[in-house]
């Protein structure tokens, strides 16, 4: 299938809101030296990589959140970011924005399986069922200019998700099944499966330097 491959050596990839990328069923890879504010990412039954090597991955839409009297999020009807079977993302600072450490602007998925690296935090909104667990290298083509192909793609594989400070992860409806370990060295864990009949699967360790939420 074809794929997107974009990548700013020196500097940041910027998305405004109503900015997409859509591919027909296939990887799609970003990675900036600092940040990468993400429109819409569409690879459909592909995968997406999300590289920010030394900065943030941020939402570009101006669709925060709020909280409700048991601790879950309250804006379902927000803006989806990324949509794949499989997302990887790294950063060298934050995942999603957070705002006096309160995840304010998450990014927001609707995909199968998430792994995660932050220098910061992590926030990530998903919309149905999610597993954190291991996604591949997320192979892509990059088109030179006399038109030959090399492929490009992550050093290793990536699993669980990591975060320097806070690692917070939900879901709007959906059961999540943790199978790789979720640490936050410096802060706390929310792991949430929100909506009716949604579970809640621990099949990994998790670990917090402050506080661990868990609900469902």
């Amino acid at each position: 299938s074809d794929t997107i491959d974009a990548q700013a050596f020196n500097g940041s990839i910027t998305m405004s809101e109503s900015a997409s990328s859509t591919t027909g069923d296939g990887n799609i890879r970003y990675t900036a030296e600092v940040d990468v504010t993400v429109g819409l990412l569409d690879a459909g039954t592909a995968d997406v990589s999300i590289n920010a090597n030394t900065g943030s991955i941020l939402d570009a839409q101006d669709d925060t959140i709020g909280v409700d009297g048991d601790g879950f999020a309250t804006n379902t009807g927000r803006t989806v970011n990324v949509i794949a079977s499989d997302l990887r993302m790294t950063a060298g600072a934050d995942i999603g924005e957070p705002v006096n450490g309160v995840a304010a602007n998450p990014l927001d998925t609707s995909v199968d399986v998430l792994a995660a690296d932050a220098g910061g935090s992590v926030y990530v909104y998903e919309s149905d069922g999610l597993e954190i667990g291991t996604v591949g290298r997320v192979p892509v083509e990059r088109v030179a200019l006399e038109s030959s192909t090399s492929t490009v793609e992550d050093d290793a594989d990536l699993s669980g998700v990591t975060a320097g400070d806070n690692a917070k992860v939900e879901t709007i409806a959906g059961t999540m099944t943790v199978t790789d370990p979720v640490t936050a060295e410096d802060g706390d864990v929310l792991l949430a499966a929100n909506g009716t009949d949604s579970d809640l699967n621990i099949n990994a360790e998790v670990n917090a330097g402050d506080n661990v939420s868990l609900l469902a």
